[in-house]
């Protein structure tokens, strides 16, 4: 009955969605990544090798490997992972001038390649375990996952969660930077991707077409799962900087974003509707979502459409200098504004850094200084950083800021 009752939530009325392509061809995309020091602007991750955007044109750069997550790195050089359970599996190095990949670490079936921002590290998933490195070039086994098939891995402040798919399946989790770990507990779902939100909610894709397939989430980091919507073939799933929820399937359903009881569809004008991830762009400073498909990448701008965030063209939100190093001042003017205020510093994947309260005057410019830290006084690390003015709780404006030490 419930999932009869979901099917017919599911339909919501139809809105006009003005996908844009950003490449279109014969290759599924699995990743995407921008560096912001080198030639190129772009790169995607496919089935065979690389492309690289130049400007003008996608330039294919092929090793004979599928390549399934690709990092912005140091000296122009992108850091991946590329395997499909052959003797060459592993991390790899690409350098945009000299187009040449180029071995770090062999890594039999490699599943997945993140980087913590708050703690500075990268981990790397694969079908026999999980291994981290300081640098990118360093790499070691983390030995509570040996023989373990990792699947996916989020972060939020202090909690670590990663998804397992043998042994006992389902999300381990830690509640102190990934030092001790907790098994799944009994009854926890098969777990494919996940994605916290700003406040630590945990979403989760339970992959496939058997019966708990769809979305969950988890209130305690990853311990504990509730089921929210039964879907056959869910893929993937995304939490944007407003705190959209949007999930993609990997068969003829496209991208839709959750609505709390229902899912709104989002495929009109989306050239294709199978979908391998959801992301975005950390260089773009508005409000978007990209679709990475089995024939091309396509990106999504106008869905904020009816959301506060666009409807208060007088406020004028800034900040200087930009990019900066260690502090900047948020600064915004307005003639109408006589509410609580606040600013809240989000990274890239949506998780908030720390929150900024202000106390505005009607007719006055207002500032206020982050200084390069979180809500714990930690300093964060270099990167793309959006900084949203909300009033009332409610976004009204937000913006791009970038930390370059």
């Amino acid at each position: 009955m419930k999932y009869l009752l979901l099917f017919i939530l599911s339909f919501s009325p139809l809105f006009a969605y003005d996908w844009t392509t950003l490449y279109n061809g014969n290759h599924e995309i699995y990743d995407f990544s921008y560096c912001q020091t080198g030639l190129n602007q772009y790169a995607l991750a496919c089935e065979d090798g690389l492309l690289i955007y130049d400007g003008s044109t996608w330039n294919q750069a092929s090793y004979g490997l599928p390549v399934w997550n690709i990092l912005p790195w140091i000296d122009q050089q992108f850091l991946l992972i590329q395997g499909n359970g052959s003797y060459s599996d592993g991390v790899y190095k690409f350098n945009e001038y000299t187009q040449q990949y180029e071995i770090i670490e062999w890594i039999y079936y490699p599943n997945f390649l993140v980087f913590n921002e708050e703690q500075q590290e990268y981990y790397i998933g694969a079908n026999q375990g999980l291994y981290q490195s300081g640098d990118g070039q360093s790499w070691q086994e983390v030995t509570y996952f040996s023989g373990r098939n990792c699947l996916d891995m989020v972060f939020w402040e202090n909690h670590y969660a990663v998804s397992v798919s043998d042994n006992i399946p389902g999300v381990y989790y830690s509640a102190d930077y990934g030092l001790n770990w907790n098994a799944p507990v009994s009854g926890c779902p098969y777990i494919q991707d996940m994605e916290f939100t700003s406040t630590g909610i945990l979403y989760g894709i339970f992959p496939n077409n058997s019966n708990a397939s769809g979305l969950w989430n988890s209130t305690d980091f990853g311990a504990n799962w509730n089921w929210e919507a039964g879907s056959l073939y869910c893929k993937t799933v995304n939490v944007d900087v407003m705190q959209i929820i949007f999930v993609g399937w990997e068969i003829n359903n496209g991208v839709a974003k959750w609505e709390g009881n229902h899912f709104t569809y989002m495929n009109d004008g989306l050239p294709c509707l199978d979908i391998n991830k959801l992301c975005v762009n950390p260089a773009m400073s508005s409000i978007h979502l990209i679709a990475l498909t089995d024939n091309g990448a396509y990106i999504l701008t106008n869905f904020m459409s009816n959301d506060p965030v666009l409807s208060h063209p007088e406020i004028q939100l800034s900040n200087y200098p930009n990019p900066f190093n260690p502090s900047t001042t948020i600064q915004f003017e307005t003639t109408n504004l006589h509410k609580f205020a606040q600013i809240e510093i989000y990274n890239i994947k949506g998780q908030k850094v720390k929150t900024l309260p202000v106390s505005p005057s009607p007719g006055h410019k207002v500032s206020v200084v982050w200084d390069g830290t979180n809500d714990t006084r930690q300093t964060v690390g270099s990167g793309l950083y959006f900084y949203q003015l909300q009033i009332d709780k409610k976004p009204v404006a937000s913006r791009k800021c970038l930390l370059l030490k």
